[in-house]
């Protein structure tokens, strides 16, 4: 070994974690920041691959990093280039002077240290024709948030199952109503929108078009972010009942209010289903600017599984539940995922479907 690698003697390279190991540790620690609303920042210090001697190389990097780690943090082997530290209970200025510290070490080879944290840049390439930019989730840290590979191998499967049974089942529904649509209001048949999928990736939502083509999208998103800014006891109607839909939308044709009070708008998002965008059963999509105004804790409503035609607000609220209400749903739902729960989900689906429980 030569000098740097006689810098590791004894335990020191103890506090790494193997590679196996370390995506649990970003999962836990993630989870936690949920709950107290203060996510850690990820610091990914890599050295240059091209340089001879990788293995000096490697070890040299994992001896200056640990010297200027705190105690706190969490360090990991992140690939045979790079280590990572996750910067427990610290601010930006925080991430700011861990990144000073790595610069005042003196490596033998190039090092670049880039800290990265949930809702910040690089962002997601939006879906072909989209300009606007929308927020996604660090590479580093979303491919931590999987399920196991079987059961996202039976997921699946019973998502392209029952999608392709739906649409031969309803396909003269649907073609009703694009006649009806159509017939009834100028303007395109489906409804596409940018929404926020697995992992904060965007994709093109479709629904049957239930509102006039010049209905103002900036009525809604006022709403939305109104309701979400809103202290609890302010965020319900005067029912006492806290709906995130707007009350009597003007912007909603004749034919779009039946389509919606009976759920027939949804069904074109089988074909997002088939597509792998979203699931028979899930969180409800998120909008761009609803993320935007998100806590810490409602983040994990759209990490840990795809978006869903159905989910556990549609027969549990189905509107009259409050926002944070909505998103423990959604958690419950996304910690206690079963086919079971699945299918008692679907089942109760057309239940509240058929009654037209809460919908507008």
């Amino acid at each position: 070994m030569g000098h740097n690698s006689r810098l590791l003697s004894g335990t020191a390279l103890s506090r790494y974690l193997p590679r196996p190991l370390f995506p649990d540790a970003v999962q836990r620690e993630y989870r936690r920041g949920f709950r107290t609303g203060r996510l850690p920042f990820l610091a990914i210090v890599s050295s240059d691959a091209s340089e001879a001697q990788p293995g000096e190389r490697r070890w040299e990097l994992a001896s200056r990093v640990q010297s200027v780690a705190r105690e706190a943090d969490i360090l990991g082997w992140y690939s045979k280039s790079s280590v990572a530290v996750l910067l427990l209970e610290t601010d930006i200025e925080g991430a700011k002077t861990f990144v000073s510290r790595i610069g005042a070490q003196q490596f033998q080879n190039p090092v670049t240290c880039e800290i990265r944290t949930h809702t910040q840049p690089p962002f997601t390439t939006p879906p072909s024709g989209v300009v606007e930019k929308v927020p996604t989730i660090a590479p580093a840290v979303r491919d931590e948030f999987r399920r196991p590979i079987a059961q996202s191998a039976l997921k699946r499967t019973i998502d392209v199952t029952g999608a392709l049974m739906a649409i031969v089942l309803f396909s003269p529904l649907m073609l009703a109503a694009g006649v009806a649509v159509k017939s009834t209001s100028p303007g395109p048949v489906l409804f596409r929108q940018v929404r926020i999928g697995r992992n904060g990736r965007p994709f093109f939502f479709l629904k049957f078009r239930s509102m006039w083509t010049d209905a103002d999208e900036g009525v809604h998103r006022a709403h939305v972010e109104k309701l979400m800014k809103a202290d609890p006891q302010d965020k319900q109607d005067g029912n006492g009942k806290a709906w995130f839909k707007i009350e009597n939308d003007p912007r909603i044709t004749p034919v779009g209010r039946f389509l919606r009070s009976t759920s027939i708008d949804e069904l074109p998002q089988l074909f997002n289903v088939l597509a792998g965008d979203m699931s028979l059963v899930g969180p409800r999509p998120a909008l761009p600017y609803e993320v935007e105004s998100y806590d810490a804790w409602h983040l994990r409503r759209i990490l840990e599984t795809k978006p869903g035609i159905t989910g556990m607000w549609q027969v549990e609220g189905r509107g009259e539940v409050s926002f944070d209400d909505m998103v423990r749903l959604d958690l419950y739902y996304v910690q206690n995922w079963s086919l079971f729960l699945d299918l008692r989900i679907l089942l109760k689906t057309v239940l509240v479907v058929l009654k037209r429980s809460g919908a507008r």
